[in-house]
């Protein structure tokens, strides 16, 4: 049985609210994702992604590096948290699809900046 493997880039426009969103363009049904984050907009706070397998057991590390000192979190049950300290996004994983996943976003305070985004797919 052959790994497949697919790495794709989005972003997230932090201003936008909570909701679903379907990432697409996989093509195949993702056993595993790995996705990282980086804010391009404020140099002084960044989040770092996490993990999520087929049973979407997910787990995210969090780096506030506008923190004194640089804080860091180990979060339960989310892929990703991105943004500051108390603006911030956080993505759940809620499926894996045929072709790729849909997660749901989580607005808490007022986020702002566009954030880059890489996913890594595994089947």
């Amino acid at each position: 049985l052959a790994l497949k493997t697919k790495v794709f880039g989005f972003t997230r426009d932090m201003t936008v609210a909570t909701g679903s969103v379907a990432y697409t363009g996989v093509g195949f049904k993702p056993k595993a994702i790995h996705l990282i984050g980086a804010n391009t907009t404020l140099s002084t706070n960044t989040g770092f992604g996490g993990q999520c397998d087929s049973a979407l057991n997910q787990n995210a590390n969090y780096i506030s590096a506008g923190a004194t000192p640089a804080a860091t979190q180990f979060i339960s049950g989310v892929l990703l948290r991105i943004g500051a300290d108390a603006d911030y996004q956080t993505l759940v994983v809620t499926s894996m699809d045929s072709d790729g996943f849909t997660g749901t976003w989580t607005r808490t305070g007022a986020p702002g900046g566009t954030h880059n985004l890489s996913a890594l797919c595994f089947s």
